[in-house]
């Protein structure tokens, strides 16, 4: 109809040029295209706009706060509108903000290596900021339907109104299968942990230290089954793997004193090992 190809005109009009402006970097209130009553008044006409309203008011994140919860509510878990939220939590210091922000990016889609960068480097951030406490203070990480984790952006190309395709409906099936399997994962890393933590009470330390290097292959962001690794091998004179571990934990919690300690203990078992060869050396 008319009204179809004016409403699609209208928006690709307001889309493209504020592309161009925002290139530009025209900041201005009063430059800006993306006026709300005229958005609302276009396209709020039909449902089959949703989508792409959505992906305009992401455009003017950059320059009205209030597009942020306006372009979520109308397509919920979007990846740019999340990705640009995120963004802009993270540059003004918003860090939990950001960190939720980023972590439910990793929900829908897994494979968005800058996302994965970005809740990295914040928990470094917050872990100096608020200690070893600080996921005890971060509010509620949404979970993502499965729906919309089978939704990927794919650079700007309008979404299909058509029904699911068989191979989205296999990557449906993927999907709650690998979810099934990291729940299963789970508690399997848990059982090896207590399995392990109930060794070094009866200071069975091999055994331990064998559960918990199962455990890391479930796992390799649990700081706390590398100290507990790192101990059984101070006990069984091991103190470079100690020391090793020890490093690996440092990495992702720069303030954890178990790891500093047990290090330390490693380092000096290492000077006397090395004394010890010395003095054994003399004798011959």
């Amino acid at each position: 109809t008319m009204l179809s190809f004016v409403l699609v005109l209208t928006w690709q009009t307001i889309k493209n040029v504020n592309r161009q402006k925002i290139g530009k970097n025209l900041k201005s209130r009063e430059k800006q295209v993306y006026i709300p009553v005229l958005i609302n008044g276009v396209f709020k006409c039909t449902l089959s706009f949703r989508e792409e309203l959505s992906v305009i008011y992401s455009f003017s994140i950059l320059h009205f706060s209030f597009s942020f919860p306006r372009a979520l509510e109308l397509q919920p878990f979007s990846l740019k509108p999340l990705l640009r939220r995120a963004m802009a939590n993270e540059s003004m210091e918003r860090y939990r903000q950001a960190y939720i922000d980023y972590k439910t990016v990793l929900q829908i889609d897994s494979s968005i290596q800058a996302a994965n960068d970005s809740a990295n480097r914040i928990t470094k951030t917050l872990i100096d900021q608020d200690g070893p406490s600080w996921r005890e203070k971060l509010p509620p990480i949404p979970v993502v339907p499965v729906a919309a984790q089978l939704h990927r952006w794919d650079g700007g190309n309008l979404p299909s109104e058509n029904k699911p395709s068989t191979t989205d409906l296999n990557r449906e099936e993927q999907v709650q299968m690998n979810r099934m399997y990291s729940e299963e994962a789970m508690e399997k890393f848990k059982r090896l942990k207590n399995e392990g933590n109930d060794f070094v009470k009866t200071g069975e330390y091999e055994k331990a230290a064998n559960k918990y290097s199962e455990c890391m292959k479930l796992n390799t962001e649990e700081c706390t089954v590398y100290t507990n690794r790192a101990l059984c091998y101070l006990k069984l004179y091991k103190y470079e793997e100690a020391k090793r571990d020890c490093d690996h934990v440092l990495q992702i919690e720069d303030s954890n004193i178990k790891a500093f300690y047990r290090r330390a203990l490693a380092y000096k078992g290492l000077q006397v090992r090395k004394k010890n060869m010395a003095g054994i050396l003399k004798h011959f």
